[in-house]
Formats: structure tokens, C-alpha cells, sequence
């Protein structure tokens, strides 16, 4: 349910501030009355709106159907391409872009959650709290998401799937 919401937003997102004419170039305002649409792509002490969008961006091409997927991922390397100007000139106005940049190279980490009908969710406050940066978490019933495909409790316990890209590893059941 909150993945399809997330997903509508992001796509009215990239409606409204992508620049057409530049793929990966986001603008800071839709424009309306505008002589200029400002665009300003530098992490201050908050996250720049375009590194903010390349996040999400990242995180849709993870979890988004594929057929969408592609297009968040293209999206998304057009938007670290042009980032990566900012990263070697200021690096100290990119630290929102680097974290991004770092979660892409390091590949796609998934941690699936499978609950059974009595879980208590303490284990997917554990994945939720200790999640490394880029990461995606999902949690639900076995086959309720492609995540969770043929990933189920163990022996009645939770189990989380920590997976990279398509491998995973053995189910762990303990917080």
C-alpha cells in the first residue's frame, strides 16, 4: 500500500522538477510565474533537493515493479553523472550525494522481514534501526512482496533475508 503511495509521489516528483532538457538536472520550484526556474544542487547543512530525489530514486529502483524500476535507475545514474562535479570540486557541499553515490556502488542492500500471523515486529524494529545507509527493509507475509517471494518464518519465528542485489544469505531469526 505505502510503496504504491511512495511511488505516486515520486512520479509527480520527476513531472514536476525534472528538467526536461537535462536528464538528472532537478529544479528547486515548479515554475509557475517564474522568469527563471532556480536550480540549486548543493548540499548545505540540509540535503539538496536533487540528492534527495536521487535517494529516492535509488530506493524505487530497488523496490519499484521492473518495468518501472529501469526507468528510476536510468533516472537516477543521469543524476549521479551530473553530481559527480560537485563531488570532486566541493566535496564538502556533496555529503548528502556521496551517501548516495556509496550506496549505489555498494549495491543494492535488501533486508526482507518475513512475519508470521503472531509476530511482535521486534525484528523488523531491529533491521529498521540498524539499517546501513541506502539500504531498503520491507516486512510482511511470505509472498506479500517480491522481496519476500518463497521467503517465510523459520520454525515459526520472524526471519530476515539480508540480501545484495539478487543473492542472500541464510535467514537470521535472533535481533
Amino acid at each position: 500500500r505505502f510503496l504504491g503511495a511512495g511511488a505516486g509521489v515520486l512520479d509527480t516528483a520527476i513531472e514536476l522538477f525534472a528538467d526536461q532538457e537535462a536528464p538528472g538536472a532537478w529544479f528547486d520550484a515548479t515554475g509557475e510565474g517564474l522568469i527563471a526556474r532556480p536550480r540549486d544542487p548543493i548540499d548545505g547543512a540540509t540535503p539538496a533537493g536533487a540528492s534527495l530525489m536521487a535517494e529516492a530514486l535509488l530506493t524505487a529502483s530497488m523496490l519499484a515493479d521492473p518495468a518501472k524500476a529501469v526507468g528510476y535507475a536510468e533516472l537516477l545514474e543521469h543524476s549521479l553523472s551530473r553530481a559527480s562535479v560537485i563531488v570532486a570540486k566541493l566535496p564538502r557541499s556533496a555529503g548528502h550525494w556521496m551517501s548516495v553515490m556509496s550506496a549505489r556502488v555498494a549495491g543494492p542492500v535488501q533486508i526482507a522481514v518475513a512475519e508470521g500471523s503472531a509476530s511482535n515486529h521486534a525484528l523488523t524494529r531491529a533491521a529498521w534501526s540498524h539499517v546501513p545507509g541506502g539500504a531498503v527493509v520491507v516486512a510482511g507475509e511470505q509472498d506479500s512482496h517480491p522481496l519476500l517471494v518463497a521467503r517465510g518464518p523459520i520454525d515459526g519465528r520472524d526471519a530476515a533475508y539480508v540480501c545484495r542485489g539478487t543473492v542472500c544469505g541464510l535467514p537470521v531469526t535472533d535481533e
